[in-house]
């Protein structure tokens, strides 16, 4: 019994490992390769069949030598160039006021009118006397062309006449100080007159800006003083706007301000501000 059943096994074993036919073989394998097809279906079903990976574009540049330019951020205000504060020139009462805040004027313009009364009276008098003096200048010069009278007599005649005239040109300078006129073309950001007042000299009462010619201003540490100078360049940055732009050092200063241990620097800004231009603003100053 046990023969047989080994015999067997050994047919068996035989049996298995001969070659399978082609076509069978091909058919295994087509079987294999729709079972892989419908698990990766099903697989990018589930996970969809976009890459993962993330692309970007690249750009390919020349690589040049350039200059490099290192800016130190600092805080700076815009000033105009023409920033002026107009005072009169007489004591007296305000009779009429001629402009007002916020107004575009040109230079000469006449902004107040101070009483002038008591000058103008004392001037028709004067001129009175002027009259009479030319009067009897030319007389005196007609004897004086047909030779008749004294030569004493022609230059006292026209002595008087011209020391009139000249105080007449003296109070016609005073005349023009009761007018309160404008100095520069700009807007007025300051009016502080008004009819009936009393003013006198040196009293602060109107400010004149011209906004069309502006500088940047700015204190820098004394630690830079060595490295800033005049035709840098600076960019102005305007927060507020927003905008910025370019120009250079117009001044820089060589002393040290002892309180804040700063210097101070200006530079030109060539454009006209069409926006009020009296805030801080911050700029860079180069080649630091």
């Amino acid at each position: 019994m046990k023969k047989l059943l080994f015999i067997s096994a050994i047919a068996f074993l035989a049996a298995c490992s001969q070659p399978k036919d082609k076509k069978t073989e091909l058919a295994d394998l087509k079987k294999q390769r729709a079972e892989l097809d419908g698990k990766i279906a099903k697989l990018e079903a589930e996970v969809g069949t976009k890459d993962s990976a993330a692309t970007k574009d690249v750009t390919v540049y020349d690589v040049k030598t350039a200059p490099f330019n290192n800016y130190v951020e600092i805080q700076g205000r815009v000033d105009a160039e023409q920033n002026v504060q107009v005072n009169p020139e007489a004591q007296g009462v305000v009779t009429s006021v001629s402009a007002a805040i916020g107004q575009n004027v040109s230079k000469g313009q006449v902004l107040a009118q101070i009483d002038d009364k008591v000058l103008r009276q004392s001037m028709a008098q004067l001129q009175t006397q002027i009259d009479l003096a030319v009067n009897l200048y030319n007389r005196q010069k007609n004897l004086w062309d047909q030779k008749i009278g004294t030569e004493v007599q022609f230059v006292n005649a026209k002595s008087q006449k011209e020391g009139l005239e000249r105080q007449m040109a003296v109070l016609n300078s005073q005349l023009a100080m009761y007018k309160i006129k404008a100095p520069i073309s700009g807007t007025i950001e300051q009016m502080d007159l008004k009819v009936g007042q009393a003013v006198s000299p040196g009293m602060s009462s109107i400010r004149i800006v011209n906004a069309n010619s502006l500088k940047a201003k700015a204190q820098i540490a004394e630690s830079y003083l060595g490295r800033v100078g005049q035709g840098d360049d600076v960019e102005v940055i305007f927060p507020d706007i927003p905008d910025s732009l370019r120009t250079k050092v117009s001044f820089a200063s060589r002393v040290i301000d002892q309180s804040s241990r700063s210097f101070d620097i200006e530079d030109q800004i060539a454009f006209k501000c069409q926006i009020p231009c009296k805030y801080d603003r911050g700029f860079k100053s180069g080649r630091l």
